[in-house]
């Protein structure tokens, strides 16, 4: 079966990063930010479901074809799309926190240590990590979704395993159990896209699904993977609903580059921090967070339009297909 362009995912992607960017701007470090009530509350409101966002969406890609690479050729393309970029960006990250320590809020001390953290625990670029986890172990569980019953059975298995704590840290394999249920419900949701897209036109169930998302959130509570998933949802709802061209371009566009953004990001947010905190000496928060944010938003379209994706050295180091 050919492959199918689902251009809303892409977008999706591109709300998710923009969330990335928003929620990162709302800093510890050199001042703290996060203690003032509506920042931790917009804080906690995108951390409740960006990051399974991504998974989801990754679930939805995997599954997008029928057409499947032998293992370990998919693990070959795997490694260059995720694990170069995750060890050569680590490495980067190691000697900016460990030779300019006085800029940056995630210190190295001990470098032996760390190098054991970008091994075992996915220190820097923990989502790339798991990510290249998951994918390793979705090609064999894939082979046993012959019903629905064994489905449902390896779901349930997965959930347990996660909640009685017998997932271990190292390998980060806590949060690959925890993430695998997201990517497994993309892969499902692209099986049955169809039937979810009729759920999408009906008023009363987003107006519900917005109602307790909002509820939840404001009382910190929820059901485990209800909340994420409930955000994923509406967001989805409102990248299929909005027609704005200008807004789609730029969505489609941070969508296509989200790892690119995710990799140079903290390299650029040491650069604003200093200009804006260090040297110019701003302390309001909403202007720091505003500023952040269309700082990056802007800088990382202009390096990766006109810098990254002209150099193929940077487009194999930063994960991008098609070397020119």
């Amino acid at each position: 079966m050919d492959k199918k362009k689902y251009l809303e995912m892409d977008r999706l992607k591109g709300l998710g990063i923009l969330l990335v960017l928003l929620g990162h701007s709302i800093i510890v470090y050199p001042i703290n930010i996060q203690d003032i009530s509506w920042c931790m509350f917009l804080h906690d409101f995108i951390y409740s479901f960006h990051m399974p966002l991504f998974f989801v969406v990754s679930g939805f890609l995997y599954a997008n074809s029928s057409k499947r690479l032998p293992y370990m050729k998919n693990l070959k393309k795997k490694s260059l799309r995720l694990l170069l970029p995750y060890f050569v960006f680590s490495f980067f990250n190691l000697m900016t926190n460990y030779f300019l320590n006085d800029f940056v809020n995630r210190k190295v001390d001990n470098f032996g240590e760390a190098i054991m953290d970008i091994l075992l625990h996915g220190k820097f670029y923990w989502f790339l990590y798991v990510l290249f986890m998951i994918f390793m172990i979705i090609p064999l569980l894939e082979k046993l979704f012959v019903n629905k019953i064994t489905t449902s059975l390896i779901v349930s298995i997965l959930l347990v395993l996660r909640y009685t704590g017998i997932g271990t840290k190292e390998f980060m394999l806590d949060l690959v159990l925890y993430y695998l249920v997201f990517f497994l419900c993309g892969y499902f949701l692209n099986r049955n896209y169809d039937k979810f897209l009729s759920l999408l036109k009906s008023k009363s169930i987003i107006l519900i699904a917005t109602v307790l998302f909002l509820v939840f959130n404001i009382f910190s509570t929820g059901i485990p993977y209800i909340l994420p998933l409930l955000g994923v949802f509406i967001s989805l709802a409102i990248v299929l609903k909005v027609k704005n061209e200008l807004w789609n371009n730029l969505l489609s566009f941070m969508g296509d580059s989200t790892l690119q953004i995710y990799l140079m990001e903290e390299f650029l947010f040491v650069i604003f921090r200093v200009i804006l905190i260090n040297i110019l000496k701003v302390n309001n928060p909403a202007f720091l967070i505003i500023t952040f944010f269309v700082l990056k938003v802007i800088s990382s379209i202009v390096i990766i339009k006109f810098v990254v994706k002209k150099s193929n050295a940077l487009r194999l180091i930063m994960g991008i297909p098609g070397i020119k």
